[in-house]
C-alpha cells in the first residue's frame, strides 16, 4: 500500500534534528549524568552510529528504514528513560510515521511497522508524578492511532494489532486516570475500531491464513478498594523492595502464568478449534493459583505502597502500556543503590534483551529481497540482480492483520456488554456499545460473509443486547437499542428468531406496568420501534415472515394491536401516546407514497404512450416533447417532482408467495391454533380437528405428527409427553427419537435435550418405554460403546433417579443424598455383568449434581431465558428458514387491511382529546392519507368508516330533532369557534369531492351535515342560488322562502 503523499524531501533532516533534540535532553538529565558515563551510554552510541549513516548518504530511501527507527525505539522500551525524554522519542517516531518516512514498499517496511508497534505498546519509563506521567500516555496514544491508521498501518501483524487495541483499553479502563486521558483513549479505539471494520470487505475468511493467538484482557489493571490494603501492601514491599533475583526471573519465563478469574480473555487465533464453531462461541476463562500473584496484582500493589507510605519522591508511573504475555510482566529495581527511585515494567528482562538484540542497528542484516542488500552500517544497496545468500538465517515474512483481528476485537466488545457480568462496570459496557455502534455503522453489511463473525451475532451480542433491556441507566439502555437497531436493519436476513425475541420483548416492556421500568424506557423502546417500522419494506417483511408462518406469532398484529392501545391516553396525552401513533402512521405514510407513486407511474406510462401515436402536425408534436425532459433518466418533467421511495436495500427473496398463498396459510395458522387448544385438552380431538379441517391428512402420517409436536410452541409439554409415552403411539415415538442427533455426547448431556421437548409423565412405565427408545437410539449414535440397549436404558434410568435423589427436596428430607460412590456401587455389572467406565460415572455424577436435569419452561427468571434462547437457536439451526425481503410496496392492500382499524381509532382517540395544533395536523394528515389509500384500493367499507369518522367530528350532525331552531340559530357560533371541526369539515368534504366515486354509506352522513349548513345559512351562495328568468336579477335563492316563512 503506497503513501497517499508524497515523503518531505528533507528526511534525512528531519531525523537529524530529531536526535538533536533527544541527545540535548539526555545531557541535561541529572540521573543520566551522575551515574552513567559516555562510554556505558549503547544508546547514545546508537544515535553517534545513525548520525553518521545519515551524513552519509544523499537521500533517505538509501537506508533501511529499521536503521534510523531502532534508536528512537530503544528509548521507548529503556526501563533507565525519564518521562520527558520517553516523549520526545514518541514525537520523532510519531512524526515519522506522519511524514511518511517509512518506506511501505521495502522488503523490511512489515518487520520495521511491526517493531514500533511492538516498542510502543511496551513503553517503559521513570515516572515522576501523575501529570507528567499522563502525558506521555497522551502520546503513546497520539503514536498508537498514528501507527494503525497511517498508510504504512496495513503491514501491521494480528498480534501488534491485538497488542495496540489492549495498551488503548487498558488506558481507557483504568479508574486512576483523569477523564481526560481515558476519553482520549477512548476515541482512539473509536478511530481505530473504524478503520478495522471498514477494511472488513478486503480481508479474507481464510482459517489456515494466521496461527497467531492473541489474548484481550477486560481489565488488567484496575484496582479496587474492596481489597486488604494492608497484607497487599506488606507483599508489594517485599517485591519492590529489593530487584528480583535471577531464579525469581527465570522461574516466571519457565513457568505459564494465567490471568487471575478476573480478567477474561478473549482468543482470536484464525485457527477454528472444536470450542469455536459457528453454532457455540464461547469464552476461555483461566484461573491462577493464589501463591501465584499476576503481575496486575504486584502492580497494584506497588502503587497502593508507593500511595500509602510515601516511599518515593519520584513515583512509579502506575499505568504502563503492558505486554500480551502476562506471565512474564514483573517490577524490577532501575538503581539497586537508591530506595527512592523504582521502575515498574511490563514485560521480561529476557524479552527485552531479545527484543534489543533482534533490533540492533549494528546487526548484519541480509534482506530477503534478492534486489537488494543492507550493510552492516544500515545502509540499503540495490543490485540489478542479486543470488539468494544463504549465510544468515532466512526470517520469515510478517503477514498484514487480517480478520482474525477483527474477529478477537469483535468478540471482545461483545462479552464488554455482558449485563450478567458482575466485573463488567457501567462505564465499560458504555464503551462496549459506543465501539460496537461504529462497528457496525460501517461493517455491519459484511458480517455475513464471515461464519464465525455471524455466529457471535446470532448468539452472544442479540443475547447480550437483550439482557440490556432490562437495565435501568437510560444511557446503556439507549445504546443498546441503537445497536439492535443497526444489526436487524442490517443482518436480519439470518436473524429471523432473534428479530421476534426482540420486537415481543420490546412490546412487553412498552405495556409492562411495574415501577421498574421508568417512562423514559418506554419512551426510547418505542422510538425504536418507529424507527424500525420506516425501515422500508419491513412492515411487509414482518408480516410475511412471522404472521404467514405457522408456527411463528403473529407479530405484526400483535404490534399495531399494541400500538394503537398504547395510543389511548388515560390521564394526558403524553409522548409515549403520540410515539404511538407515529409508529402506525409510519406504516400508512409508505403505503400512501407508494400509491401516490403507483399513480404518478400510469401517468408517465400515458405519457410515454402518447409519443408513439402518429401526429398530426409538427406543433402537436412539440406540445408532446415540452413534456419530455431529454435527460439521461427519461423521467417526464413533471413526474420528477413526485414522491420519492427508498427501496428496500437489502437483495430480494425469490419466489415470493401471492396473495391466495397467503390467505390460504394465515386460514390454515387460524384451525392450528385451534388444533393445538384441543390437542392440550385432549390429544384425540385435536388430531381429529385438525384432519376434518384438512391440516393432516387422513389418515394420519407419522411425519405430520411428528412435526406438530417438535415445531409448535403452543403444545403442553406435559401433554406432549403423555402422548408419546402410550402404547397406542409407539411407532410415533419410534421414529421421534430418531429426529435427535446424540453423536458425541454422553447418555446425561443426550438425556438433559430430549427431556427438553416434554415433560416426563408419573407412572413408572410410561417413563420406561421412553426411555427404551432413548437409549437404543443413543446407543446407536455412539457406536454402540456400551454392551447392549439394557445397559444403556439402566444407565439412563439411574440419571433419572441421581436427579431425583439429589434435587427433590421430598427425597432429601427422608435421607441424605447419593454420594458418588453410592452411585457407582448401585450401577455395578450392570453393563452386561460388566462395570461402566468409572470415569464417565464420575464425570456423570457431578454434572447431574451441579446442574439440575428440570423443564425449564416451569421455572422464571435467568434459568428460563436460558432455555427460551437455547431453544430459538436451536429452531433457528434446524429449520434453517431466512428472514424473507419484498420490495418496497409489496402486499400493501393486505398490510392496510390488517392495520387500518387500529390507526383510525388511535387517530380518531388523539384528534378528539388533543388541543396541540402539531398534534391536530398530524392527525388531520393521517385522515387524508387513510382516505387516498382506501380511495386507491377501491375499499368501499374503509372509505365509509372514515367519512363517519370525520362527520363526528365536525360537530355538525346532532342528536336532537333537525328542526330544532335553537341549535340551529347557534351553530354558526359554534362551528366557527370550533377549530377542530372546521379542520375535520374540510378533510370531509375534500376527500368527498375527490373520491366521490367510491363512497357508499357515508353519503347519508354527508347530506346530513349539508342540511345543517344549509339551515344555518353557513353554504356558499354557488350552491344555494340558482339561475331564473323571473328574477329581475336573474338569480334567486332557495333560503328566501324559508326565510319569509319564518318571519310570518
Amino acid at each position: 500500500m503506497s503513501s497517499p503523499f508524497e515523503a518531505p524531501k528533507n528526511g534525512i533532516y528531519i531525523i537529524l534534528g530529531e536526535i538533536q533534540a533527544l541527545t540535548s535532553s539526555r545531557k541535561n538529565n541529572l540521573r543520566w549524568s551522575t551515574t552513567h558515563t559516555y562510554e556505558e551510554s549503547s544508546e547514545m552510541n546508537s544515535f553517534q552510529n545513525l548520525k553518521t549513516i545519515l551524513n552519509s548518504v544523499s537521500d533517505l530511501q538509501d537506508i533501511d528504514s529499521n536503521t534510523f527507527l531502532t534508536p528512537f525505539l530503544e528509548i521507548i522500551r529503556s526501563d533507565e528513560t525519564s518521562g520527558p525524554l520517553t516523549c520526545l522519542a514518541l514525537n520523532a517516531v510519531n512524526k515519522f510515521l506522519s511524514y511518511g518516512l517509512i518506506d511501505t514498499q521495502s522488503e523490511s517496511a512489515s518487520s520495521a511497522i511491526d517493531k514500533v508497534a511492538h516498542a510502543v505498546t511496551h513503553t517503559r519509563f521513570v515516572g515522576t508524578n501523575p501529570n507528567n506521567d499522563e502525558v506521555v500516555l497522551m502520546r503513546i496514544l497520539q503514536v498508537l492511532r498514528s501507527l494503525l491508521l497511517s498508510p504504512a498501518g496495513s503491514k501491521i501483524t494480528n498480534d501488534s494489532v491485538c497488542e495496540i487495541l489492549q495498551s488503548c483499553f487498558r488506558i481507557c479502563f483504568e479508574i486512576r486516570l483523569s477523564e481526560l486521558l481515558r476519553k482520549t483513549s477512548e476515541h482512539v479505539l473509536i478511530d481505530m475500531v473504524q478503520l478495522l471494520f471498514a477494511r472488513l470487505p478486503q480481508f479474507k475468511d481464510d482459517a489456515t491464513s494466521s496461527t497467531l493467538t492473541k489474548r484481550l484482557h477486560a481489565r488488567g489493571i484496575t484496582t479496587t478498594g474492596t481489597n486488604d490494603t494492608t497484607n497487599n501492601r506488606r507483599r508489594a514491599q517485599r517485591v519492590s523492595s529489593s530487584s528480583i533475583k535471577k531464579e525469581q526471573i527465570n522461574e516466571s519465563q519457565t513457568n505459564e502464568s494465567t490471568p487471575s478469574p478476573s480478567e477474561r480473555n478473549f482468543t482470536y487465533s484464525s485457527q477454528i478449534d472444536d470450542n469455536e464453531r459457528p453454532t457455540a462461541i464461547e469464552n476461555a476463562t483461566h484461573e491462577i493459583p493464589p501463591s501465584a500473584p499476576t503481575d496486575v496484582e504486584i502492580i497494584n500493589n506497588e502503587i497502593e505502597s508507593t500511595t500509602t507510605d510515601n516511599l518515593s519522591t519520584e513515583s512509579i508511573l502506575p499505568i504502563i502500556v503492558p505486554s500480551f504475555d502476562e506471565s512474564s510482566s514483573r517490577i524490577i529495581d532501575a538503581n539497586e543503590t537508591s530506595s527512592t527511585t523504582t521502575t515498574t515494567s511490563v514485560e521480561s528482562e529476557q524479552q527485552s534483551q531479545e527484543i534489543n538484540t533482534s533490533s540492533s542497528p549494528i546487526e548484519t542484516q541480509t534482506s530477503t529481497n534478492n534486489n537488494e542488500y543492507i550493510s552492516p552500517r544500515g545502509i540499503k544497496f540495490t543490485t540489478s540482480a542479486a543470488t539468494p545468500t544463504t549465510s544468515g538465517p532466512v526470517k520469515e515474512a510478517l503477514s498484514p492483520y487480517g480478520w482474525p483481528c477483527v474477529r478477537g476485537l469483535f468478540r471482545f466488545l461483545t462479552t464488554l456488554i455482558n449485563n450478567y457480568d458482575k466485573n463488567n462496570t457501567e462505564y465499560m459496557m458504555t464503551v462496549g456499545l459506543n465501539l460496537l455502534t461504529v462497528a457496525l455503522e460501517v461493517g455491519a453489511d459484511h458480517i455475513a460473509n464471515y461464519p464465525l463473525l455471524l455466529s457471535i451475532v446470532k448468539d452472544s451480542l442479540c443475547r447480550n443486547l437483550l439482557s440490556m433491556l432490562s437495565c435501568n441507566r437510560i444511557q446503556l439502555f439507549s445504546a443498546s437499542l441503537r445497536v439492535s437497531f443497526l444489526i436487524f436493519e442490517s443482518l436480519r436476513t439470518h436473524l429471523k428468531y432473534q428479530f421476534e425475541f426482540f420486537l415481543l420483548r420490546l412490546m412487553e416492556l412498552i405495556v409492562s406496568e411495574q415501577s421498574k421500568v421508568t417512562y423514559e424506557q418506554k419512551e426510547i423502546a418505542l422510538e425504536t420501534i418507529v424507527q424500525l417500522l420506516r425501515i422500508p419494506g419491513l412492515s411487509a417483511e414482518l408480516y410475511l415472515n412471522y404472521d404467514c408462518d405457522l408456527y411463528l406469532s403473529n407479530l405484526f398484529e400483535e404490534l399495531t394491536k399494541m400500538l394503537s392501545k398504547n395510543a389511548f391516553p388515560v390521564a394526558g396525552l403524553t409522548s409515549t401516546h403520540i410515539l404511538s401513533l407515529d409508529a402506525l402512521l409510519s406504516v400508512i405514510d409508505h403505503i400512501e407514497l407508494e400509491c401516490q407513486y403507483q399513480v404518478q407511474r400510469q401517468k408517465t406510462d400515458s405519457t410515454s404512450q402518447s409519443l408513439t401515436r402518429p401526429v398530426s402536425s409538427g406543433y402537436a408534436l412539440a406540445l408532446s416533447l415540452q413534456n419530455i425532459d431529454t435527460n439521461r433518466t427519461g423521467i417526464p418533467r413533471e413526474s420528477r417532482h413526485g414522491p420519492r421511495i427508498r427501496q428496500n436495500r437489502q437483495i430480494i427473496s425469490t419466489n415470493l408467495p401471492s396473495q391466495d398463498d397467503l390467505k390460504k396459510i394465515k386460514h390454515d395458522k387460524k384451525i392450528l391454533k385451534q388444533g393445538s387448544e384441543l390437542f392440550n385438552q385432549n390429544p384425540s380431538l385435536g388430531i381429529n380437528f385438525l384432519q376434518e379441517n384438512r391440516i393432516f391428512t387422513n389418515p394420519l402420517q407419522i411425519n405430520e405428527i411428528i412435526k406438530f409436536l417438535k415445531d409448535n410452541p403452543m403444545l403442553d409439554k406435559k401433554i406432549i409427553g403423555e402422548y408419546l409415552s402410550n402404547r397406542k403411539n409407539a411407532a410415533t415415538l419410534e421414529q421421534y427419537v430418531t429426529t435427535f442427533h446424540f453423536y458425541d455426547m454422553r447418555i446425561d448431556e443426550a438425556l438433559r435435550i430430549y427431556l427438553s421437548e416434554f415433560r416426563l409423565p408419573g407412572e413408572a412405565p410410561l417413563i420406561s418405554s421412553l426411555l427404551e427408545h432413548f437409549a437404543a437410539h443413543w446407543r446407536k449414535c455412539n457406536n454402540y460403546q456400551l454392551a447392549n440397549n439394557d445397559a444403556a436404558f439402566g444407565l439412563a434410568y439411574a440419571c433419572i433417579m441421581l436427579n431425583t435423589d439429589q434435587h427433590n427436596t421430598n427425597v432429601r428430607r427422608q435421607s441424605s443424598p447419593m454420594t458418588c460412590e453410592d452411585f457407582k456401587r448401585n450401577l455395578s455389572k450392570m453393563n452386561n455383568k460388566e462395570n461402566f467406565d468409572e470415569r464417565m460415572l464420575t464425570e456423570i455424577y457431578n454434572a447431574i449434581k451441579s446442574d439440575e436435569i428440570v423443564m425449564p419452561t416451569e421455572h422464571t427468571g435467568l434459568v428460563r431465558e436460558s432455555y427460551l434462547w437455547k431453544l430459538m437457536l436451536k429452531r433457528s439451526s434446524t429449520t434453517g428458514e431466512k428472514f424473507v425481503h419484498v420490495p418496497s410496496g409489496s402486499y400493501n392492500y393486505d398490510i392496510f387491511t390488517l392495520v387500518w382499524g387500529q390507526t383510525m381509532a388511535a387517530l380518531s382517540f388523539v384528534f378528539e382529546k388533543s388541543n396541540y395544533d402539531l398534534i391536530i395536523q398530524k392527525s388531520i394528515q393521517g385522515f387524508s392519507k387513510c382516505a387516498r389509500i382506501a380511495a386507491h384500493y377501491f375499499m368501499s367499507d374503509v372509505f365509509d368508516n372514515l367519512v363517519i369518522s370525520l362527520c363526528k367530528f365536525t360537530t355538525l350532525l346532532n342528536s336532537r330533532e333537525i328542526n330544532d331552531s335553537l341549535w340551529i340559530e347557534n351553530l354558526p357560533i359554534q362551528f366557527g369557534l370550533n377549530r377542530k371541526a372546521r379542520l375535520a369539515a374540510t378533510v370531509l368534504f375534500n376527500i368527498a369531492h375527490v373520491h366521490g366515486d367510491i363512497l357508499r354509506d357515508g353519503w347519508k352522513n354527508i347530506l346530513e351535515c349539508i342540511i345543517h349548513l344549509y339551515k344555518a345559512n353557513l353554504l356558499p351562495s354557488v350552491l344555494v342560488e340558482v339561475e331564473d328568468f323571473l328574477d329581475p336579477t336573474g338569480r334567486t335563492t332557495l333560503v328566501k322562502e324559508q326565510t319569509a316563512q319564518t318571519q310570518k
